[in-house]
């Protein structure tokens, strides 16, 4: 449907948003100063709409919203091999938004849900953010 066709086009925003950002050369600097905040906080409202979405019972459209996650998180752990970038995860906007995405990954998760790798992300690694998601999610 309409929806895949979206979700397939967004994932390859993802590719390329990993691609600019991975460029060691002069470009790659150009997009991670000016607009590395702006896609990092475009990639983490993806994950969260995406990530609120309940489609255990529609396998195919589960299965297009587990793609685009996956990719908004790739481009997020290329993100991290950048400190500059890196270093904008603690902003309280960023953490806010993190913390948003794992707990929707807590509570939309069923047991025949593919996992997220969230946590691979350097923000997804923080022990504090981890703590309040465990409270806030109440797991």
């Amino acid at each position: 449907g309409g929806s895949g066709r979206r979700e397939d086009m967004l994932a390859l925003v993802g590719t390329f948003l990993s691609a600019l950002c991975a460029d060691t050369g002069p470009k790659g600097q150009l997009f991670r100063k000016n607009y590395g905040k702006m896609a990092i906080l475009g990639a983490l409202e993806v994950l969260s709409l995406n990530g609120w979405r309940e489609l255990s019972s529609h396998p195919a459209e589960e299965f297009e919203k587990v793609t685009l996650s996956k990719a908004m998180i790739a481009f997020l752990c290329v993100v991290d091999d950048h400190l500059e970038l890196r270093a904008r995860f603690a902003d309280a906007e960023i953490r806010e938004k993190v913390r948003d995405i794992l707990v929707a990954e807590i509570r939309t998760s069923g047991p025949s849900t593919p996992d997220l790798p969230s946590e691979r992300t350097w923000a997804g690694r923080d022990a504090h953010l981890l703590l309040s998601v465990l409270t806030y999610a109440d797991v």
